[in-house]
């Protein structure tokens, strides 16, 4: 007879792995009665990451079901380093096993779930791409459509969804830009199309797009794409692809505002609001919720000390959106309010490929509230643009330990302006110096 004792109760995976490996690991990682076992099953190896870290995020890492390696091991799951380079980044590319950069495995600890790696994973991470960044241009207009007279959309067939309505001329003008760059409109939806522009995610088309494996992109996509002169997934920023049919449950009963972030980051941000389901709030009236904060110098962010108002970074919205649930306020990572900083890093959020795979299936669609506030808002003098902040390896290296705060690395790179900014006016003076010296 068993001794009840001695039997343990594991998950399913703990077989599959094991048939995979051609061997057990052991039951504790694959227990069924600890919770949030996200990790369960991912073996990490890490390189290019300070051995004090390592040992810190370790006991969080097993904690949640994942286990670490010294060294590069048969059942390695993921390799996490910074640079690609090496026998062992060499090994797992050729044995398919993703490389992934240490972001990965801070945002999957940061929202307690195994997120998706391709977004993260060398040897094009879209989450890191510093030769072509998802740089941010006003919403869709005439002025993007003249200039471009590179070969961007090469080779490339693009088809109109029927929920896209824009004017006759402007879709004249588009479709000319487009095979300026390259590329041809197709009236119809065909094999041979391999973009398909929308304006939602889980329409019929989008779907159809989804399972014959187009690129699915958004009106903007289009518009940044022929502005930057080259090609980034729609995923690298979170109005590049197309919009969810409605605002998020719970988003409705918000009043936001903006103050600190301008020109496109503003509008951005502005849009963001409006397609989580909020009501964007531009007076922060006596209904104002939140503060969409980005200097502690403005009269908004003044006013809130004497009023019931959430004061958040662009973060807290940005992650709303992609991760589609109204995130905890009080977390540190969305408190921090930098100066001459958080404007310049609107943008950089990512989508996640999981999460939109969810809209795709009738039975897996997440739960969406029909907006009352939905509106289009298209400012058509707006001009400009924002840069995304080009990480440094610094910023990459920040994995949050336990509790730490995760905005990377927006304290340094604040110094670093202030820094570039002082030394270019030191060298202007020296060469004024110089200048009056030889006359």
């Amino acid at each position: 007879m068993l001794n009840q004792a001695n039997i343990q109760s594991v998950t399913p995976l703990w077989v599959e792995v094991a048939v995979n490996n051609g061997f057990v690991h052991n039951p504790k990682y694959y227990s069924p009665c600890k919770p949030n076992q996200f990790l369960s099953g991912v073996v990490l190896t890490i390189l290019d990451v300070p051995e004090l870290d390592v040992q810190l995020i370790s006991n969080e890492i097993k904690k949640y079901g994942g286990q670490i390696r010294n060294d590069l091991t048969e059942d390695t799951t993921h390799l996490i380093c910074i640079d690609p380079r090496g026998a062992q980044y060499k090994h797992c590319i050729d044995h398919r096993i993703p490389v992934v950069l240490p972001q990965w495995l801070d945002d999957s600890l940061r929202w307690m779930e195994k997120l998706d790696s391709r977004a993260y994973q060398f040897p094009t991470p879209i989450v890191y791409n510093p030769a072509k960044p998802p740089t941010l241009f006003s919403y869709p207009t005439l002025e993007h459509l003249t200039n471009n007279i590179g070969q961007t959309l090469f080779d490339q067939i693009i088809y109109f969804g029927t929920d896209i309505h824009i004017k006759d001329d402007f879709k004249s003008r588009l479709v000319q830009s487009i095979k300026r760059a390259g590329g041809t409109v197709s009236t119809e939806y065909n094999p041979q199309v391999t973009i398909v522009i929308l304006k939602y995610r889980s329409t019929p088309e989008a779907i159809q797009a989804y399972e014959d494996h187009k690129w699915i992109a958004s009106l903007w996509w289009l518009t940044n794409t022929l502005a930057r002169e080259y090609m980034l997934s729609p995923l690298s920023t979170l109005l590049d692809y197309p919009l969810p049919p409605g605002g998020i449950p719970g988003m409705e009963h918000l009043s936001i505002s903006i103050t600190g972030y301008k020109n496109i980051a503003r509008d951005f941000l502005r849009r963001l609001i409006i397609h989580t389901g909020a009501v964007f709030n531009p007076l922060m009236d006596s209904n104002a919720t939140h503060l969409i904060c980005g200097s502690k110098k403005s009269e908004k962010y003044k006013e809130t000390c004497h009023r019931d108002i959430k004061v958040v970074n662009h973060l807290w919205l940005e992650e709303t959106f992609m991760l589609w649930k109204v995130l905890d306020c009080q977390n540190e990572r969305y408190s921090y309010i930098g100066e001459d900083v958080l404007n310049q890093m609107v943008g950089r959020t990512h989508l996640l490929q999981n999460k939109l795979d969810l809209w795709m299936n009738p039975q897996t669609m997440p739960d969406y509230l029909k907006s009352k506030h939905a509106y289009e808002i298209i400012n058509m003098d707006e001009k400009g643009s924002v840069d995304i902040v080009k990480p440094r390896k610094a910023a990459l290296k920040a994995i949050r330990v336990l509790n730490s705060i995760v905005m990377p690395d927006a304290n340094a790179y604040e110094k670093e302006l202030r820094s570039a900014h002082s030394s270019s006016k030191k060298n202007a003076d020296i060469a004024s110096q110089r200048k009056k010296q030889k006359t």
